[in-house]
């Protein structure tokens, strides 16, 4: 299956998450047997690797041509930092539903957030293949996984007290972990908008009060029930900066998971056309700056990252993540 999608890390850098190709067998058969030495959490020992880079080639050739199966890279600065795949649990009609899901990532790049962007394109995957039910097993101390397995819908159901006897601890216990790809896809959300207004050099910003105080952001507020989103955006400038906007254009969102599993959603627009005169509100102080000084000025609620966004075009989603104590993570 092929595959390819670009996200940046955690320190900024940029990770291409693609499908491996034949001409990655050498460098992807190295990183298995160096991952397989950093860690007690995986199933074998560097060793015990029976494949040569010809067989590994033509593993890879026949994953990118299948469409039942994915083995995934993330590629970074040329370098490859982790690996991850899936495939079906077995090829029989009453298991064809299943499929398995394995990972692995190199020491050097842990903590960047590569291996939730390898789970998240092997779901993406496994759900564009026609599975129903996504597998796979975690060592009960590897917290970190089962974190990240939790966070992205996994859920265990059932243990295997003895699935590992390791050299270094002894006996291992596994835990079984699934994820229904069938789940109806709706959750709780909250939307809301924010505009960014520019008038030739100068954009508009608010300087919050009451609990939001501290910084300045960009004017907005809650999609009402049954409210149009671009309607919505035009009527919360309009309440909190007196000013009518026309044709807001919408430049990406901003979005993380609440601790109830609930989703809060903001979408992020730009205007330009605009009427009426300038006025502040119970919300916040509101203001021209010139863009160099917005640059410069004290943000609340990740704004540098925003500006990404809706001033460069260079990314759509601002997501927050939780699980990883709010990493602004840009998309």
């Amino acid at each position: 299956m092929e595959y390819r999608k670009t996200c940046v890390l955690k320190d900024g850098r940029t990770c291409v998450i693609r499908n491996g190709t034949a001409a990655d067998a050498r460098t992807v058969l190295d990183h298995f047997i160096l991952t397989h030495g950093q860690t007690d959490f995986l199933t074998t020992y560097p060793e015990e690797t029976s494949f040569t880079p010809d067989q590994e080639e033509e593993y890879l050739r026949k994953r990118a041509d299948s469409d039942r199966e994915a083995e995934l890279v993330a590629e970074i600065e040329g370098r490859i930092a982790g690996s991850a795949g899936i495939g079906p649990v077995r090829t029989a009609e009453k298991t064809r539903h299943r499929a398995s899901f394995g990972i692995s990532i190199d020491r050097a790049w842990w903590g960047l957030g590569i291996g939730r962007a390898l789970t998240e394109a092997c779901i993406e995957c496994a759900r564009h293949a026609g599975y129903s039910q996504l597998e796979l097993e975690v060592v009960a101390g590897n917290e970190r996984a089962l974190a990240l397995y939790k966070s992205v819908g996994f859920a265990e159901y059932g243990r295997n007290p003895r699935a590992f006897r390791s050299r270094v601890s002894g006996w291992q216990e596994n835990i079984l972990m699934r994820l229904d790809l069938e789940k109806e896809r709706t959750e709780r959300v909250t939307l809301t908008n924010m505009c960014m207004i520019v008038n030739g050099t100068k954009g508009l910003v608010e300087e919050k009060t009451g609990k939001d105080a501290g910084g300045i952001t960009f004017p907005g507020g809650h999609v009402e029930t049954r409210e149009p989103v671009v309607d919505s955006v035009i009527r919360e400038i309009r309440e909190e900066t007196g000013l009518t906007i026309r044709s807001p254009r919408l430049c990406g969102v901003k979005d993380w998971i609440n601790e109830d599993g609930s989703r809060y959603v903001v979408f992020l627009f730009t205007a330009d056309q605009f009427s009426g005169e300038l006025a502040s509100s119970a919300e916040g102080r509101v203001f021209w700056l010139e863009k160099d000084e917005v640059l410069q000025s004290k943000w609340i609620w990740h704004m540098d990252s925003l500006i990404r966004i809706l001033v460069d075009g260079e990314f759509s989603e601002l997501f927050l993540d939780r699980a990883d104590g709010w990493k602004p993570i840009l998309k």
